[in-house]
């Protein structure tokens, strides 16, 4: 038997607008693959502010709409003319906005084990005091958010 599966997909700078993902929440995504070339700063990867940005960005947006986010980034080093490094660190991060496996900088393949609805039951019945941000949203309050002038 094969379970139905709703996914999202972002594209590398997608995830820096949180809507995207929420839309895809709202439609009964449970998961959402990004696949990105996020460049780091300069090349030191351990205290990089743009590669620290990419983690904090994916864990919020994974949190915030209770849902898996499944990345996979390029990991070069010294690319192109300008010598740009990438962040690398493919990882999956849960419901609860936890990085349950990474790669690291090198290229290669993680995988994670887990029943994906339900920890994203979990994440909207039992963690978080048992809100579900979906559920308790006011979009009346933000309106201005998707309007265009």
């Amino acid at each position: 038997m094969i379970n139905s599966l709703t996914v999202g997909s972002l594209i590398c700078y997608d995830l820096a607008f949180p809507e995207t993902m929420r839309i895809q929440a709202l439609r009964g995504a449970v998961l959402s693959l990004m696949s990105t070339a996020w460049p780091m700063e300069g090349h030191d990867r351990e205290h990089d502010y743009c590669g620290s940005r990419l983690r904090l960005t994916a864990q919020a947006n994974a949190f915030f709409n209770q849902m898996w986010l499944v990345i996979s980034d390029h990991c070069e080093t010294g690319a192109h003319s300008t010598g740009v490094d990438y962040y690398g660190g493919a990882c999956i991060i849960n419901p609860t906005g936890e990085e349950v496996a990474t790669l690291g900088p090198k290229e290669g393949m993680i995988t994670y084990t887990a029943d994906l609805d339900v920890e994203v039951l979990r994440s909207r019945t039992e963690s978080f005091y048992g809100l579900t941000l979906l559920q308790d949203r006011r979009p009346e309050l933000y309106r201005e958010v998707s309007a265009t002038s």
